[in-house]
């Protein structure tokens, strides 16, 4: 009323109305205060509420990439070890197909081995018997060539023996003696010893 009243005269405040005033004052500095805690705490609350929403997004954010990182472990584990099978088989397969080659191959070496070694059978003894043939041909040669040597040599014996005048039984017994020794130096010259010296025939009285 005072401030009313004062607004159209001039009228000096009493004490009263400077304790109401303060009064006023102080109630609308308590009420100003209690504003501002209460925006405060609005704002403290609004900032928490943020907070925690940030947090529980961030939380789910972690929990999805945890999630994500799990399953990507768990497809690289499966990925590895079909990796890992894939290789054990084709391993098991190569060892397989090594194995078999290297027996065919080993059976094919034996084969051939076979057939070689029958081959060389077979030549060596096509060689023994040409070489054996040969021989056979080379000693019946021989015999023959030894053979007309001596009968030349009884033929010449005997035409000496007869152009000295010796007499049938001597003439006899002196070419058996040399038909004797010149078949002893052809046995030996076969047998590769030395042929035995002959013994000159003693004179026989006629």
């Amino acid at each position: 009323m005072l401030q009313a009243a004062g607004r159209s005269a001039d009228v000096e405040p009493s004490g009263h109305a400077v304790r109401m005033d303060a009064l006023h004052l102080i109630r609308a500095a308590a009420e100003f205060a209690d504003a501002l805690e209460r925006d405060a705490q609005n704002a403290s609350a609004a900032q928490f509420s943020r907070t925690q929403s940030e947090v529980r997004t961030r939380q789910r954010e972690l929990q999805s990439r945890e999630a994500e990182i799990e399953r990507y472990v768990e497809e690289t584990e499966q990925q590895r070890n079909e990796l890992l099978n894939a290789a054990r088989v084709e391993a098991r397969e190569l060892l397989t197909a090594a194995n078999r080659d290297a027996t065919t191959e080993l059976r094919e070496a034996e084969a051939k081995g076979a057939r070689l070694i029958e081959q060389s059978r077979h030549q060596a003894t096509e060689l023994t018997n040409a070489a054996r043939a040969e021989v056979e041909q080379t000693l019946e040669w021989a015999r023959a060539q030894a053979n007309a040597v001596i009968a030349r040599a009884q033929q010449g014996a005997e035409q000496l023996l007869a152009a000295a005048g010796l007499g049938p039984k001597t003439l006899t017994k002196v070419s058996g003696a040399i038909l004797d020794a010149a078949q002893a130096a052809a046995d030996a010259a076969r047998a590769g010893a030395a042929p035995p010296q002959p013994e000159p025939p003693a004179p026989a009285a006629e």
